[in-house]
């Protein structure tokens, strides 16, 4: 369901410019040109505007104005602007800083690639590495071409119930990319009717977290690393949109796992019981050893007395048992 939202004049602007742009230009305006932050700002407008029947990309990198720009014509769709974005709390997983690679089967020509680029007017640039490739802008996302791999790189984020969640979405989205680029070139990148591909980078924050608001609050940073690599960070220099208090976890290889089975329920149990701070554990934990120690000190006092009590109990055994043997004795004489 889409909600009527009122437009402020500052985005009327950008609208009308970005139109009238890509009436002139028949191509999207840089964030630069239009004196934005970035790219995903630039995107948000794009998103409505083509929503609205604005404009349309007939094929790649190329765009078209459909009719002039009129703030009323616009549907104000449930896409929030970077920047002021919010989230429920139950979408409080933000994956992010995916790189995810590609391998590619033998396919004729590959090695004549650039050409192709050159005919389609793509533009790129040469990798600096082993084996060569080249580095073009795919559907708003980097992408490298090499031999043996195309490796997609996604500033985008997913927000979503769990990390497993936002780490599907990112995939669904990175596979859409693949298949545009199937269609582009005109070939298949599946091997054995399958994508092959491995997760190079993946970034899982949990928002609004308690640790990672005392931590952004007072300037701090938190990097922490075990045997495999570094696997959990609070960085206020990394913060993606205002206010959003992330504490990430950044393994490659445990990401997912490392955000839903530990982070996420230590911290909700964390949230849950606020009063169950370190120094709470501490203090408690003293005392209970401090109790062990004071029983146990006593125990030791209870073992002579009984060690005394048994010494007792045998010498007064004996003093009964010579007692009973006079006794027969005298009943003899």
């Amino acid at each position: 369901m889409q909600e009527v939202k009122k437009i402020s004049t500052r985005s009327q602007k950008f609208y009308f410019t970005i139109v009238s742009y890509i009436k002139s230009n028949s191509r999207l305006p840089t964030y630069q040109e239009l004196g934005l932050n970035s790219k995903q700002n630039v995107n948000y407008y794009v998103r409505h505007l083509k929503e609205s029947g604005f404009i349309h990309s007939p094929g790649y990198a190329t765009w078209e104005a459909l009719k002039e720009f009129n703030s009323l014509d616009l549907k104000q769709v449930k896409i929030n602007q970077p920047g002021t974005q919010k989230t429920t709390p139950q979408l409080n997983k933000r994956g992010h800083a995916f790189i995810i690679k590609f391998r590619i089967p033998h396919i004729p020509n590959w090695k004549k690639r650039t050409e192709f680029l050159d005919k389609k007017d793509i533009k790129y640039k040469p990798l600096n590495l082993f084996g060569g490739g080249q580095q073009i802008v795919f559907k708003d996302k980097k992408v490298w071409l090499t031999a043996s791999s195309i490796v997609v790189f996604d500033n985008s984020s997913y927000f979503s119930e769990t990390a497993k969640l936002s780490k599907d979405r990112a995939l669904i989205e990175h596979i859409g990319i693949i298949k545009h680029f199937e269609t582009l070139f005109d070939i298949s990148l599946r091997i054995n009717k399958n994508y092959v591909f491995k997760v190079s980078r993946q970034h899982f924050g949990k928002v609004r977290d308690i640790l990672a608001k005392y931590y952004i609050k007072n300037g701090k940073r938190l990097l922490l690393r075990n045997e495999k690599g570094y696997w959990l960070l609070i960085d206020a220099s990394f913060k993606f949109f205002e206010n959003m208090d992330e504490l990430e976890t950044i393994s490659k290889d445990t990401g997912v796992k490392d955000m839903d089975e530990v982070i996420a329920p230590f911290m909700n149990e964390l949230q849950k019981n606020p009063g169950y701070t370190p120094t709470f554990v501490l203090n408690n934990l003293n005392a209970l050893i401090a109790d062990r120690k004071y029983w146990a000190e006593h125990q030791k006092t209870h073992v002579a007395a009984i060690q005394e009590l048994a010494a007792g109990v045998k010498k007064q055994t004996a003093a009964n048992q010579e007692l009973i043997e006079i006794i027969k004795k005298f009943r003899k004489e």
